[in-house]
């Protein structure tokens, strides 16, 4: 039995140094991250605003060390589901507006928001008549003027204005004094998966839009998400004249995904060859190894059984951590040197434990040594999309999607920022 000690730091520039006793770490590319937003600009269009989806932590990124990157790269505003998350990013003092997507009616003078609020930059979305009018009562009460958005549903079924109440509301908006109606919104339901239901929605907006012009011609239009805006770049005046655009694109920031998963892509992605990059990786480290005849049963549930004399290694990361018990014995992981040097692929051998996997690395053992795998860093999920372990792979491993991976990362992680 060889028991290892963990991998002392680098200072090489090609990686962030690791935290002081982190069993395992993420590590988010800024510049990754800022590429994305020029992406995104690029295939939303001249004048279009960006308002980057940054809830739930920025899809496990960290929003608060995130949202600065964004705002400087040129996201216009930020978009969270819950008051929560915006009074995270109200302590930041960026210039950015953010918008709170889940209905909201009520904001308290004490509440951390309030300045924000004040400042005319905390954007509310309507989901309902009843809310509008008890949103309009509380500014009125703290005399402020709250930009809202009516969010309408076009097809998405999962809140929001009917189409038939989207005119009465903003009818009803135009009479509280309290409010400006500042947008329409909605969201798309299928835009990474059906083109045709896409452009259906985006045809119902465009007839909520008309209704509007003569009374509102002022308005913000926000319907397409990632995939909305990837598979409608290019495509100019996509309101008209009349309305000034915006796109809320989330997926495609944080993780990097998007134009790769779209069957056709537009001629503008094509020509431009616009690309997305994947900001985050998931590193650890070999804590243990150990040499096993053919034939021996490894882990819980003997799901794996040697099938050669086998050098087995331990790495400090399991389901807790958030690598999927799906992927026990069908995912692999890459090893690295203390530089970045590549030095192989690995299989995970055996039942993901809750904070342990065990990986076969025989055949690198035979090649690299023990003393190669002893100083070894383990990327468990690769920023790399070509990889075998790149975070759309493990994905579809699981039989779920990259952003459902990524918020399953936990909290608990270390998040290392370069």
């Amino acid at each position: 039995m060889t028991q290892l000690q963990r991998p002392t730091s680098s200072a090489s520039p090609r990686r962030a140094a690791p935290p002081a006793g982190a069993l395992s770490w993420l590590e988010i590319d800024l510049s990754r991250l800022r590429h994305n937003v020029g992406t995104l600009r690029v295939a939303a269009g001249e004048g279009v605003a960006v308002c980057a989806a940054v809830k739930k932590d920025a899809y496990g990124l960290g929003a608060a060390a995130v949202a600065p990157a964004l705002v400087e790269a040129g996201c216009a505003a930020l978009g969270v589901f819950s008051v929560a998350e915006a009074a995270e990013l109200a302590g930041l003092g960026l210039p950015a507006a953010v918008h709170v997507f889940m209905p909201v009616d009520y904001l308290d003078r004490s509440s951390p928001l309030y300045r924000l609020a004040a400042a005319g930059r905390l954007h509310f979305y309507i989901h309902s008549l009843d809310q509008l009018h008890r949103l309009g009562e509380c500014a009125r009460q703290l005399g402020l003027t709250l930009p809202v958005h009516l969010f309408a549903d076009t097809g998405m079924a999962r809140a929001g204005l009917t189409p038939a109440q989207v005119g009465q509301a903003a009818a009803q908006a135009a009479k509280l004094r309290h409010l400006k109606l500042a947008g329409l919104a909605s969201h798309l339901a299928t835009a990474d998966s059906d083109p045709q239901f896409a452009e259906v929605q985006r045809q119902r907006f465009a007839q909520l839009l008309e209704t509007l012009a003569p009374q509102h011609p002022s308005l913000t239009a926000h319907l397409a998400n990632s995939y909305g805006t990837l598979r409608w770049a290019g495509r100019e005046n996509l309101w008209g004249n009349s309305f000034r655009g915006m796109v809320r694109p989330g997926v495609a920031l944080s993780a990097g995904y998007g134009v790769d998963d779209l069957v056709d892509p537009p001629a503008a992605l094509r020509e431009r060859q616009l690309q997305l990059r994947p900001p985050m990786s998931w590193w650890s480290w070999v804590y243990h190894l150990e040499r096993y005849a053919a034939g021996t049963p490894v882990g819980y549930g003997s799901t794996w059984t040697a099938p050669r004399d086998a050098t087995i290694a331990v790495v400090p990361a399991g389901y807790a951590d958030g690598y999927r018990v799906a992927w026990s014995n069908r995912s692999v992981v890459r090893l690295f040197d203390n530089q970045r040097n590549l030095l192989g692929t690995a299989p995970v051998a055996g039942r993901v434990n809750m904070d342990q996997i065990t990986i076969d690395v025989t055949d690198l053992a035979a090649v690299h040594g023990d003393a190669a795998l002893r100083a070894a860093q383990v990327e468990l999920i690769s920023h790399d999309p070509t990889a075998a372990n790149a975070l759309g792979t493990l994905a579809k491993l699981a039989s779920t999607h990259v952003y459902e991976v990524q918020c399953g990362l936990s909290p608990r992680l270390p998040r290392v920022y370069r």
